[in-house]
């Protein structure tokens, strides 16, 4: 079986913005994420119409699809309007019996799973003469992940709302195309640890942690990735994809280390900075911190750092510089 994974965008060609963020980086990390678990998971042929930050007409798309000979192709969006929620598109011209029209409602049922967890609202499912959708050969989705100009950036920059919508999309497509399990697939994680922030380009994402593993793909700002474990410097991406922990391209910020023991340090580079007794804006405000004062940090979620004893500051790049540990 074959497939096309189409990643929105690129090149000159940005797509939607919004709220600091370009359509088109997203939609490449995505469509990346999803070939990567399709691909460790499932006995599949993965093509991308794109795999850099470059520009792709509609028509060389589709081309590249039909002369695949794919039996499937995503498209895959970020939707711009101020609105919010999720939604997907097959051909206007298809009628709700047809086979296309089926494989949408799996895969639609496989995101839709996922969006309560983040009250992101179903937009249902949808037609349009979009000409990825028109032009291929074979059955096509179109997916609009959520709005990149409302409030659903947030998500957006979350890595973990990102994972859990790019796991969704490969089991969704699987599903439909019904295809059948690798002999030995990658096992599931237990767990994130942490985050990675990729703060460089080109950066080598291999099949082991150790520099002799062979290269699978490049890493580049501004993706972030939810990383499962650690081994001597390394971080496992999830699917057996690790990447070397260097300071100066790998910005890693762990959820916590199990002995209890600091994360890294805190400086202190603004004044008059909330000090709040949990990590949300609407916890009580323990005291000002202001410059250049330095804390160590035990802990981080969701944008917080625990300076201990439940003592939370917001990590706001603009007034808060971070420094890992080195072990």
């Amino acid at each position: 079986m074959k497939l096309v994974i189409d990643p929105g965008h690129g090149g000159t060609d940005t797509g939607a913005v919004g709220n600091g963020l370009q359509e088109k980086n997203l939609t490449l990390q995505i469509a990346k994420r999803v070939r990567d678990i399709i691909s460790a998971n499932y006995e599949v042929d993965v093509k991308m119409t794109r795999e850099t930050d470059v520009y792709i007409s509609l028509s060389e798309r589709t081309s590249i699809a039909n002369s695949f000979g794919a039996d499937y192709f995503i498209s895959i969006h970020i939707n711009a309007g101020g609105g919010t929620g999720y939604e997907d598109y097959i051909y206007s011209g298809l009628s709700d019996s047809s086979f296309a029209a089926g494989k949408q409602q799996t895969v639609h049922n496989a995101v839709v799973s996922v969006l309560p967890k983040y009250s992101l609202p179903d937009r249902g499912r949808k037609k349009a003469d979009y000409a990825v959708l028109r032009e291929t050969a074979m059955d096509a989705i179109l997916c609009e992940t959520a709005f990149i100009d409302s409030s659903d950036a947030n998500l957006l920059q979350n890595p973990q709302f990102i994972e859990d919508m790019s796991q969704a999309y490969a089991r969704g497509v699987a599903e439909a195309m019904g295809l059948n399990k690798q002999p030995n697939p990658t096992p599931q994680p237990a767990g994130p640890i942490g985050i990675a922030n990729i703060l460089g380009t080109n950066i080598n994402l291999r099949t082991g942690p150790s520099t002799s593993s062979t290269v699978i793909r490049k890493l580049n700002s501004p993706e972030s990735y939810l990383v499962y474990a650690e081994n001597n410097g390394w971080l496992d991406l999830g699917a057996g994809q690790w990447v070397y922990c260097d300071p100066s391209y790998i910005e890693y910020l762990k959820y916590g280390n199990p002995d209890g023991s600091p994360i890294g340090v805190v400086d202190i580079l603004g004044n008059n900075i909330n000090l709040r007794t949990g990590p949300s804006t609407s916890a009580a405000v323990i005291r000002k911190l202001n410059s250049p004062e330095s804390y160590l940090a035990y802990a981080y979620k969701d944008g917080w750092f625990d300076l201990g004893t439940s003592q939370w500051v917001y990590y706001d790049r603009a007034y808060i510089k971070y420094k890992q540990n080195s072990k």
